[in-house]
Order: structure tokens, then sequence, then C-alpha cells
């Protein structure tokens, strides 16, 4: 009961951190939608009828009693790409050309030409983008060094493959939208200027962490809301983090004092090999769609202050009440789900492309429980391209693998490739007895002092500690009991 109320309590005060993200994102919206600016969202566009113009495919949809045409996908090879004025003689007013996870990346086109009526443009998914040009009628922006900017200053849109190393947000800009800078491969450090309000929102972070060299973020010193500390973007009075560079190598220790990590904040961090969170941290974004420490492809380890109230790790995987939050995409081998765990996150196991045997003995584990999945493609193990899993046969972990053709094995067929060893077997003589029961028993009342590899085994219930419990498991397992507590006989 008492986790299930502080569960509620992380809930609440996650909506409340990121209100100002979605307000801000739906006043935007709202405002396209009435004035013919930024015209459609992502779901939006999905629900009505695409058609296909030559290379395009688009929507039409009436604003101010008017038809307008909102591109959302380019079809052909060419490698310049310049987009038409009109389509069926009505304005094209806005281009949204999404990248998605479980889609493909477009690789050959380099250049575009915005058109004369567009006022809303994103290019995420031209991964070899390296200018955007303006049709010399458009009111609204202007190309500089091929990057899309308005001509008030106030929005801009980066090329992922512009050929330039640093870039200074624009002086009027005061929302950085989110993957603004989507996996910008060549740049290696961004200054955020004076009256930036809002880095991101509820869309996501602002992508800087996803920018596989990205060594450092700067922040004027003016600003009031941000700051930089060692090249990582904190709000102004360094209680939140807001965004981690994606290119900073080595392992990284949240400051004491940090209570809050923002959404997608490190998200796709080539550089990040480890993480340490303080007992300080109580939110991390929106935890259950949250992006951070996913498809981190060198991320091996990440630890939790063992003082922490709201979150944990256990074998360095993090986790939050009976939920896995993110699996490290650079840790190697087979794991097995702690047995109390019944549900993960939006891609929890995003980018595990080292994991290759994942055990859940768990028969309630539902993967889509949370309801945030948006379409029946999505899986928490997208890109896990090498993983088998071992699970109960007829569950609904079962019938989700076979939807999404992942590999899936009855739990008792699991390989234990990662030791010699066996869950509850602490004197080595491959059998479970009671001896190695009574040898738990007295580590759980400090008679006994375990290595790191012996509390693991020792810890056959997944509670991330060793105590009497575990021992009682053991020794029923002992006498052919065959207690939940031991979760594979290996």
């Amino acid at each position: 009961m008492r986790k299930r109320i502080l569960s509620l309590l992380i809930a609440c005060s996650m909506l409340a951190a990121v209100g100002t993200g979605i307000s801000a994102y739906a006043a935007e919206v709202d405002s396209g939608l009435s004035s013919g600016n930024n015209v459609l969202s992502q779901s939006s566009a999905s629900e009505i009828d695409k058609k296909i113009y030559d290379d395009f495919e688009y929507v039409t949809y009436e604003s101010q009693n008017h038809s307008k045409v909102h591109i959302t996908s380019y079809l052909g090879n060419n490698s310049s790409v310049v987009f038409p004025n009109t389509i069926e003689g009505k304005p094209v007013v806005s281009i949204e050309i999404y990248y998605y996870l479980n889609g493909e990346e477009n690789t050959t086109v380099k250049s575009v030409t915005v058109p004369a009526n567009c006022e809303s443009c994103r290019f995420d998914n031209f991964a070899a983008l390296e200018e955007i040009k303006v049709n010399s009628g458009n009111s609204k922006y202007k190309s500089v060094n091929g990057v899309l900017i308005a001509k008030d200053k106030t929005e801009f849109c980066y090329p992922r493959n512009n050929k330039a190393t640093s870039f200074a947000i624009p002086e009027n800009v005061t929302w950085v939208k989110s993957n603004a800078f989507f996996k910008c491969k060549n740049l290696t450090s961004v200054t955020v200027n004076d009256k930036a309000s809002l880095i991101g929102g509820s869309g996501g972070g602002c992508g800087l962490s996803t920018c596989p060299n990205m060594k450092e973020i700067k922040v004027s010193s003016k600003n009031e809301n941000y700051c930089d500390v060692d090249g990582v973007l904190f709000n102004k009075d360094k209680t939140s983090i807001a965004c981690y560079p994606g290119g900073l190598k080595g392992a990284y220790s949240i400051p004491e004092g940090v209570d809050a990590i923002s959404v997608d904040a490190f998200y796709a961090c080539d550089g990040l090999t480890s993480v340490h969170i303080p007992k300080t941290v109580t939110m991390i974004g929106g935890i259950m769609t949250d992006m951070n420490f996913k498809f981190c492809p060198n991320l091996t380890e990440i630890s939790v202050d063992e003082n922490n109230e709201h979150i944990y790790t256990v074998d360095g995987v993090l986790f939050w009440s009976d939920t896995l939050v993110a699996y490290p995409a650079g840790k190697k081998g087979n794991y097995i789900l702690p047995e109390n765990i019944r549900a993960t996150t939006f891609h929890g196991f995003g980018g595990c492309k080292n994991l290759t045997a994942l055990a859940v003995p768990n028969a309630d584990f539902d993967v889509t429980s949370g309801g945030w999945f948006e379409s029946p493609e999505d899986t928490p193990f997208i890109g896990c391209d090498n993983l088998t899993i071992y699970g109960v046969s007829g569950s609904k972990l079962e019938e989700h693998a076979k939807q999404h053709n992942i590999p899936f094995k009855p739990i008792s067929e699991y390989p234990d490739n990662n030791s010699s060893s066996k869950n509850g077997d602490l004197d080595g003589d491959n059998k479970i007895t009671a001896a190695d029961a009574l040898l738990v028993l007295r580590a759980s009342v400090g008679l006994e002092k375990f290595n790191d590899e012996q509390n693991k085994l020792a810890d056959v219930d997944g509670s991330g500690k060793v105590d009497s419990a575990d021992s009682l498991s053991i020794l029923r397992w002992s006498v052919g009991l065959k207690d939940k507590g031991i979760l594979i006989e290996l």
C-alpha cells in the first residue's frame, strides 16, 4: 500500500513539473491551427487520409475557411529537394518530416528548399541534410550558413549534417523546441542565448543529448533560467539537469542537490558509460514515457544512492517501484528480471543490442499495462536485435514477443552464460542445500560478509538486499518445495 501511495505521489509531481511544457506546446498547436503557422501535430496528421503528389506525401486541412497543405514525407531519392509552393492549388504551409524509432531514415537528401508559403518546418528524418535553403518569396524565413532561421530570430531549424561545429541560438528564441538539434553529428558546442526560458518540452528534450560529438553546452551569463556546469545544461538554481551533451565521454555523477532530471536529458548519449544518481533525485522526466538513459550504446551501469527513497538499481539496471525504468544498452550478456517486476517503461530496453537472453519469471509482466504505446508496432524491446526472451508460456509477454517477431522460449530453457554458479548456491557445490540457506541467514544478520557475486546469488527474490526471506526461499527449494523465490533452476 505504501508503494502504491508513493507511486501516485511521484506521478502527480511529474505531471506538475511537465505542465509548463505541455501548456506551451498546446498553445503553439492551437495558435498554428487558427493562424496557419505551425499547423498539425504528428498524431493529428496520422488520423487524416494522406495523399501523394510527385514524391511528396501530404494531408490537407481547413484553417480560417481555407484549404491548406501539410507535407509529412518525402518518398524520392534525390539529393536536392525543392518543396512545392502549392499542391492542387492549395498553399503548402508546413513541412514536418519526423524521425521514427521503428522507421527508416532518409540518407540521400543533402539540400532542401523551403517554399514561399511555408511557415513551419521539421526535417528530423533527413540524416544527410547539410543545408536548408529558402524561396526568395518566403516572408518568414531566411537561410544563414545553411540553417533555417526566422527573420525575427524567434525560431530555427538545424540540419542534421550541417558542417558547422558550433552554433549560437538566435537572440530572440525563447523556446528551444523538442529535438531542435536531433542527431546533429558535426556539432561540438552550442551556446544558449539570454532569453531562452524553455529548452525542450512535453514532446522531448532539445536533442543535444543525441548529438554524438556534442561536448559542451554553454549558457549566456545573462540568462535567468539556465546555466552550465562542466558543459552540462542545468536550470538556474542547479536543481534540475536539462540536457547532457551526447559526446561527453566517460562516467558521470549527477551532483548532490539535483532533484529532477528533465525529459530526455540523457537520451541516446553516445559518450556516456556509467551514471550515478544521488539520493536527492525524486523525479526523472515523465518516467513512464521518458527516454532518459535509453539508446545510450556505451552505457553499462546505472547506480543510485542507497538512501534514495524513490528509485533504485539492481545489477546496474534502473527501477521505480515494480517497474523497470531503463536497462543500460551497453550492458552485455544475459539478464534475469527480478520476480517482483511487473512492468516496463516506454522503450525500457531500447537499443540493447548486447542483451542476448532475458528471463522474465513474473507471469503477470505486461509490457503494455501502462497504456503508453502509441501504435501496435511499438515495443520496449526496439533495437534489441540479438534478444531471446525466456518467460512464462501463455503469458502476455509471449503474445507480445510473437507479435513483434522476438524469439521466445519457456523460462525453463534459460541459459546461464554469465556465471558458473546457481542462484542460491553460496558454497559453490552446484547444489542448493540447507547449508546455503544457513550462509544466507548468517549474512542477513551480519555474521557473514558476502562479495558482490555472492550477494547477487543470495538475493533470490530480487529485492535488492539479502535477508531472511532469501534464506527461507533457499531452504524451501532445498527440500523440494520449489519456492518461487528461486528465479530459475539453472
